[in-house]
């Protein structure tokens, strides 16, 4: 976790694995082209009418508020993911089996997300979404702030189930938020092509 030679041999394997994977999912998806249905009353867009669509969506004040929730969600997600390996390394001086752990527990989170997500049947998509917004902050930053303030002990059994806690909130929260914002703009399409004829 602390060897930056380490790093360098993951990114070579993580490089190689996702660009198998988008080979292998265009090669899977390659010969579905003929099946797809295509409108023959839909007129051709030129790159002035594409520009022009463009520009109407994203001056839709429910299509703009939607994209920049979406955006500074993924800013913060990716701050958190950023600063995990330092935090668990630096500041709770956890090992690298530890770190495996805690990521292990993002498995229950995956398996939580859908059941999370059908509260938005009864509660509404962006009222759960902003819950789960809230959540995710809150997840991000109580354990450290508990632990500055000597609330709890950075001590190994102490923490671990803190962050385990942590991490299954968190992604859980990520997963969850993505599958709504997906729903919500679709939701959006569609509003925008009643508006708009």
């Amino acid at each position: 976790q602390l060897d930056p030679s380490g790093y360098i041999r993951y990114s070579q394997i993580a490089a190689v694995a996702m660009f198998a994977c988008i080979l292998l999912s265009t090669w899977g998806t390659h010969s579905r082209i003929p099946l797809l249905k295509v409108d023959p009353d839909a007129e051709r867009v030129t790159l002035s009418g594409f520009v022009q669509g463009l520009g109407a969506i994203l001056f839709d004040r429910t299509y703009a508020s939607l994209l920049l929730c979406a955006f500074f969600f993924a800013i913060v997600g990716g701050m958190n993911t950023t600063m995990h390996t330092y935090l668990s390394t630096y500041f709770w001086k956890i090992g690298s089996d530890q770190l495996g752990t805690i990521s292990a527990s993002a498995i229950l989170a995956m398996i939580l997300a859908p059941a999370v997500a059908q509260l938005a049947r009864p509660y509404g998509k962006k009222e759960v979404a902003s819950v789960l917004y809230l959540v995710a902050l809150a997840a991000l930053t109580v354990p450290v702030a508990l632990g500055l303030l000597g609330f709890i002990a950075r001590d190994l059994g102490t923490i671990m189930p803190w962050l385990i806690a942590q991490n299954v909130i968190m992604v859980t929260c990520v997963i969850t938020a993505l599958i709504l914002i997906t729903s919500m703009v679709s939701d959006t399409g569609e509003h925008f092509r009643l508006k708009t004829g």
